[in-house]
């Protein structure tokens, strides 16, 4: 024999109850979260050295410049427009041996050696647009002729710049 449930009046009001706060608890809102960032400009060279081996001041570079490159890794954020320039005076591209003999040196934005490496954003510098990542950037030197210089290892630095 089959039971029947009765529904009474409290068991119909209960389950109305539920159902009635089932779909209030359903009810959803959305809104939207603005987020923010500041990316700035910002460069970095890496160091290099400009080797130019033997300058021989009575036989060869007599008549003749010693020529020199070099490569600097040049870093910037994606987009930043930068020059890179040396403030070490035109004039004052020297290296110094152990006893204080002087030698100088230019630097040069192309290969040609027609265009001296500037002393300031607004002189002859080298244009850099930031990608990101390391760009080579290629500095070409020359250690002028006929300089009477005593014997050594001669060194010296030029200080390059990056301006953003």
């Amino acid at each position: 024999m089959k039971k029947l449930f009765r529904i009474t009046p409290k068991l119909l009001g209960t389950l109305i109850f539920i159902g009635i706060s089932s779909s209030v608890n359903a009810a959803t809102a959305t809104s939207t979260l603005t987020v923010t960032a500041n990316v700035l400009s910002a460069c970095v060279i890496n160091n290099a050295t400009l080797a130019f081996g033997e300058y021989l001041p009575v036989t060869t570079h007599a008549n003749a410049n010693l020529d020199g490159a070099t490569t600097v890794g040049v870093t910037c954020t994606n987009g930043t427009i930068a020059q890179l320039f040396s403030t070490t005076p035109t004039a004052q591209r020297t290296m110094t041996n152990s006893t204080g003999s002087v030698l100088n040196y230019q630097l040069y934005t192309t290969a040609s050696r027609d265009t001296i490496l500037g002393t300031t954003d607004a002189g002859d510098t080298i244009p850099v647009t930031g990608t990101g990542v390391t760009q080579s950037i290629d500095l070409y030197g020359v250690i002028p002729q006929n300089q009477q210089v005593t014997t050594g290892n001669y060194t010296g630095t030029a200080n390059l710049t990056i301006s953003y």
